[in-house]
């Protein structure tokens, strides 16, 4: 039996993301120069309110605000990446960072916009970022001296919410929960 395994990856954060360095071009590239066939650009979406003067997109090096029409340039980008790259399969993601009572905001989003593939993650809890290196200080005076049962229990129980919700394609960075404990 001959058996061919395709060569994917579905989590690339292009600088769309704030969290991000390199060009959708760029990633097309380095995906063309390691033999994968098919690749999933998933910039990142924040939709807590709670939390908009911190998170945003950027856009030609500009910030945007997360409810703003940044999804457009975005597909395009993508679209030029397909047109200039077309040995690859590019596909048009996201990275959604799940809040639980935000589920309606989401789905609305998603709606919205044509996204090939969603990611759901969990960023924050009780809108502390447990991901952000510069939100460490917050992360260690409000959430760590309750102790690491009740951060895990907690992120957890925004796993299963998200999980239950029917709004992502795969949940991404399980274990990420445990990064700065």
């Amino acid at each position: 039996m001959n058996w061919r395994i395709k060569m994917f990856d579905y989590h690339i954060h292009p600088d769309f993301s704030s969290d991000a360095q390199g060009s959708i071009a760029d990633y097309c590239q380095q995906a063309r120069s390691i033999g994968l066939k098919e690749i999933c650009f998933t910039t990142h979406y924040e939709p807590d309110p709670m939390r908009s003067d911190i998170e945003y997109v950027q856009v030609n090096g500009k910030r945007m605000a997360m409810d703003s029409d940044w999804v457009e340039y975005y597909f395009q980008e993508i679209e030029r990446a397909r047109q200039a790259f077309t040995e690859l399969v590019v596909l048009q993601g996201v990275e959604v960072g799940y809040e639980m009572g935000l589920e309606g905001k989401i789905a609305d989003f998603l709606a919205k916009n044509r996204f090939d593939y969603v990611l759901g993650a969990i960023h924050c809890l009780d809108h502390i970022a447990i991901t952000a290196s510069a939100e460490l200080a917050d992360f260690r005076k409000r959430l760590k001296p309750r102790g690491a049962e009740y951060i895990a229990h907690r992120y957890f129980d925004y796993v299963r919410a998200a999980a239950g919700s029917g709004l992502f394609d795969c949940l991404a960075h399980l274990d990420i929960w445990r990064k700065y404990l």
